[in-house]
């Protein structure tokens, strides 16, 4: 049989390896060779926040086996232009309790689970950026927080 595994996972392949043939098998790992770069699986390794943003690097690509993964320096700037962009204290907040709420109490699957993660996290930004534009639920209500009016100053 022949695999791959990430290497820091190698000591515990080698146990339960041991733990279930005993002494009836034969098991060796290799470096990768340059020809098998392109082939290589890769294992994204990102904290909570950043991972949910994977899904964004896989819109354009995942990074090869010795490439750097893009998805921590991409994460903020998609958190500060996507609060800037949609920029609704009262869009943001539903967001925020429909993502949490479907967190908390619904059974999602792994993938759906990255999903509202992803907005949830992109909520909190939409709410900053709401407030400090004043602005929630469109025009309907004009918030008292507003620091910059877009509607008179253009260039901001």
């Amino acid at each position: 049989i022949q695999g791959w595994i990430a290497q820091e996972d190698t000591e515990k392949l080698k146990s339960i390896c041991s733990e279930i043939l005993k002494d009836d098998y034969y098991i060796e790992f290799e470096e990768v060779k340059e020809e098998e770069i392109d082939d290589v699986p890769i294992k994204l390794k990102n904290g909570e926040l950043v991972s949910a943003f994977e899904s964004v690097t896989g819109m354009y690509s995942y990074p090869k086996y010795n490439e750097i993964d893009p998805t921590p320096l991409l994460t903020p700037f998609y958190l500060i232009f996507f609060g800037m962009m949609v920029a609704d204290a009262g869009y943001g907040l539903i967001v925020l309790i429909g993502s949490g709420l479907a967190l908390k109490f619904l059974n999602l699957d792994d993938s759906k689970k990255d999903f509202a993660k992803f907005f949830f996290y992109l909520s909190i930004p939409t709410i900053f950026f709401g407030l400090i534009y004043g602005s929630a639920f469109g025009d309907a209500i004009k918030l008292p927080t507003q620091i910059i009016d877009t509607n008179k100053d253009v260039n901001t």
